[in-house]
């Protein structure tokens, strides 16, 4: 600690710091307490250096040159037939459906992936704009859930099969459905599914 010319990030230290404390079993190995003390204290420098300040503008301008899939979807329904109506009954798929995609109110992964591809094909979006979106969307998605725990209710399948059995430990069987479709292992897989069919 008694390095002052080190470089570290408080808050990643503080948490570390919180972690480490919260799996050690013995309350005396790490004194929080004085830990967070330091770390709060200490002084930083807040220079951002010109690598720094470019990588993080050009994330910036990754990020917000990749339209979301709502946006993607508005704006090919203005161009090609903002009736979601005829839409929702070319691609066999609902009209709420539709309305939460283009609000992006649900995660596209829990769209059936052909219906999904319907879609895209009548608004004639190409799959690398729609990956992109969807990839965009998904991380939107994440962030808000992480952020607030009430919007997990609002945050749904968009299906369920019609005839399947519950089953009989209601416990897992909830929380297995309930965050299938919001991992990074799904959306991928579920975006390979896509590429192959479109």
């Amino acid at each position: 600690m008694k390095n002052q010319n080190k470089k570290m990030d408080p808050v990643d230290e503080a948490l570390k710091l919180l972690m480490l404390s919260e799996n050690s079993g013995d309350a005396k190995a790490i004194d929080t307490s004085d830990q967070l003390n330091y770390i709060t204290t200490a002084i930083y420098s807040k220079e951002l250096s010109d690598e720094g300040a470019k990588k993080m503008i050009g994330k910036l301008y990754e990020n917000l040159a990749v339209d979301s899939l709502g946006v993607l979807i508005e704006n090919a329904l203005a161009k090609v037939n903002p009736d979601i109506n005829a839409i929702a009954g070319k691609t066999n798929l609902p009209e709420n459906s539709i309305e939460q995609l283009k609000s992006d109110a649900i995660f596209a992964n829990s769209i059936p992936v052909i219906s999904l591809r319907n879609l895209l094909k009548e608004l004639q979006i190409p799959f690398e704009k729609a990956e992109q979106a969807i990839l965009k969307s998904f991380h939107i998605l994440k962030s808000d859930l992480a952020f607030s725990a009430s919007s997990m209710s609002n945050l749904r399948l968009a299906y369920r099969r019609r005839n399947s059995k519950l089953s009989s430990n209601t416990k897992s069987g909830k929380s297995d459905s309930q965050y299938l479709f919001e991992n990074e292992e799904a959306l991928s897989k579920y975006l390979k599914r896509l590429s192959e069919l479109y």
